[in-house]
């Protein structure tokens, strides 16, 4: 004697998802954007009325680093941003490296990254003090740092 399971799987309803637990929430209402002050450096003169910036970050730190500290310092205006304390400043994009070792040339996914910050307008990149350690410069990032230069970006070596 065998056992048939009537109606055949293809033909039962499907699973109704359980009922929603407590009270309905409404919907979270959007958040404002982020609006960051900004002082002009005094070794270059405006070169537009709120510049943009970017952060550069080494992969390395990856693993223990949020960016809290960087963005926390911008957003207080200590360490490598106290300069820019009373004046609005563009945070434009907050990136790592791709790896150690390789120039812009070869690797192509952090030229790609490089010539964004490029076309997007980023005026200053501001590298990570992830990329010195003991007060030695990483090689790979001294790299960017002059490829970021040669194409009108400038760079300042402190974050937070």
């Amino acid at each position: 004697c065998s056992f048939w399971l009537w109606p055949p799987a293809a033909l039962r309803a499907p699973p109704q998802p359980p009922p929603p637990r407590g009270p309905p929430q409404p919907p979270r209402p959007p958040r404002p954007p982020l609006r960051l002050l900004r002082r002009q450096p005094p070794r270059l003169p405006p070169r537009s009325s709120t510049p943009s910036i970017a952060i550069l970050n080494c992969l390395k730190a990856n693993q223990v680093c949020a960016g809290v500290s960087c963005l926390d310092a911008l957003r207080e205006r200590r360490g490598g941003f106290a300069e820019y304390a009373g004046e609005d400043v563009d945070l434009r994009a907050f990136l790592r490296c791709s790896n150690c070792g390789k120039t812009p040339e070869e690797d192509p996914g952090m030229t790609e990254k490089l010539e964004r910050l490029v076309s997007s307008g980023v005026e200053m990149v501001h590298i990570g003090v992830c990329a010195q350690m003991k007060g030695i410069r990483c090689k790979t990032m001294q790299t960017y740092a002059s490829w970021l230069e040669d194409h009108g970006i400038q760079v300042i070596w402190k974050t937070h």
